[in-house]
Formats: C-alpha cells, structure tokens, sequence
C-alpha cells in the first residue's frame, strides 16, 4: 500500500515507519495521523511485525492548529474548534 505522508518498510520482523512530509518540515497532520494509524493496522492484521521503529524523514513537528481543528470543542456541537491564524512553523528550515 502508498501513503502520502508515510513510508513503511518491514524486514525479518522489524518494521520501519518513516514519517515523510520535508516540504513542511515533517509537520504532523491529521492525514499523516491517519496513515499512521493505517499503517498500525496494517502491521497488526499482517503478524509479522515483532518490533516497530518511527522516525522521521528530517525534523519532525506538529501542526498543533491543524490537530487542534480536528477534535471537537467540548463546547461546540460537532464543529471543529481552532483558529484562522495557524501557519506552519520554519524551526526545522
């Protein structure tokens, strides 16, 4: 399976999760989250994964806002909590 934000390799048992967006500095999003949870799956359904190692490509980060967004203000009624003004950060260039 491709991902777009995720490289997985898997050799004698030990897996490798590789977290790939360099053109945002490995900023964790919600798409590379669900990957990784697909990829989680993935490996478990399969059986043949007896270690996994994540890393990233580069410098990993959150895009705190974007995740922010994505869960649901306890005060709200199923929109999404965040702010307008995120941006991604330039630490890692």
């Amino acid at each position: 399976m491709e991902y777009e934000h995720i490289k997985l390799t898997q050799d004698d048992g030990v897996a490798v999760l590789t977290l790939d967006r360099p053109e945002e500095g490995n900023a964790i999003n919600t798409a590379m989250i669900d990957q990784v949870e697909q990829a989680c799956h993935r490996l478990e359904d399969e059986r043949s994964c007896r270690a996994l190692v994540i890393r990233g490509s580069a410098c990993a980060a959150a895009l705190i806002c974007e995740i922010f967004r994505a869960t649901p203000s306890p005060t709200s009624t199923g929109s999404r909590a965040g702010s307008a003004h995120c941006t991604p950060s330039n630490a890692c260039r």
